[in-house]
């Protein structure tokens, strides 16, 4: 282009020049050097044509990614030969992580689009995030009856990463009225039935009175009571093991949130 470009500011100045002798130059010679012009200058607008069209070819095979993100994987190397429609790079989005669940059978029909659940990152067990539901796929695992559930993170930190591991609480209901209690309250008996002890005032004092329940599902730390227990009651976390009934209890902590109770006997 450069050299197309310098042969016609030559032969524009050759050209201008020979106009200017006028009747001390041959019209021959004049009439020479325009044309002489005109070719450069049909030169000079072939390789522009043709520098345009190349640019176009590398503006087309240049790959942009579509999202902000990281590189995974590089499956072409530089100067082979890459046909139409194959992949060229793995590139992994990391502002929007997504988390695969697979949901039992059993609970699946109670999950919708508009569920949200409570996600614990296996290397930052501290914290809690919350999920929700981006997709229902509705195809199972024949060998474990299992359905995927693929949920969005709301997070912040740049310190989640793709591959790691969670576990995920869906707050779900089957239309039985339920009470969420820790595990460390249950007491459980060889003839598998199961107990809480709740802490109740009588003539101001708090007394251990044994209950019998019906557990639904359990979560985690947390398990459902779906009979035998109320949302008001309040319930012995600690050292419920060794309790009596009626037995005085003094109030050491109480859980928040919850309804539960860290107490000693006295």
């Amino acid at each position: 282009m450069d050299e197309g470009q310098a042969k016609l500011a030559e032969a524009e100045r050759l050209w201008v020049e020979a106009e200017k002798l006028g009747q001390n130059i041959s019209q021959s010679t004049l009439r020479s050097r325009e044309s002489q012009k005109w070719i450069e200058e049909s030169v000079v607008a072939r390789l522009r044509a043709e520098l345009l069209f190349q640019e176009e070819l590398i503006e087309r095979h240049v790959v942009r990614a579509p999202f902000d993100g990281v590189v995974v994987e590089k499956l072409t190397e530089v100067g082979e030969w890459a046909e139409v429609g194959r992949p060229v790079l793995e590139f992994l989005s990391t502002d929007r992580l997504r988390l695969d669940v697979q949901v039992p059978q059993a609970y699946y029909p109670l999950i919708s689009r508009e569920s949200s659940a409570l996600v614990r990152i296996d290397a930052f067990p501290d914290d809690l995030f919350t999920g929700q539901v981006l997709a229902l796929v509705p195809s199972s695992d024949p060998n474990r009856r299992t359905f995927l559930t693929r949920l969005v993170i709301d997070h912040t930190s740049n310190e989640i990463i793709a591959g790691m591991s969670a576990e995920v609480s869906f707050s779900v209901s089957n239309g039985a009225s339920a009470v969420e209690i820790p595990r460390d309250a249950l007491v459980r008996y060889p003839d598998g039935s199961t107990s809480v002890w709740v802490v109740e005032e009588t003539d101001n004092e708090l007394r251990a009175h044994e209950r019998q329940i019906v557990l639904g599902d359990t979560f985690g730390e947390t398990v459902k009571v779906i009979e035998g227990l109320s949302h008001t009651s309040s319930i012995v976390v600690r050292g419920n093991e060794t309790l009596d009934e009626g037995a005085t209890v003094r109030l050491v902590d109480r859980l928040p949130g919850r309804g539960g109770v860290v107490g000693d006997s006295n």
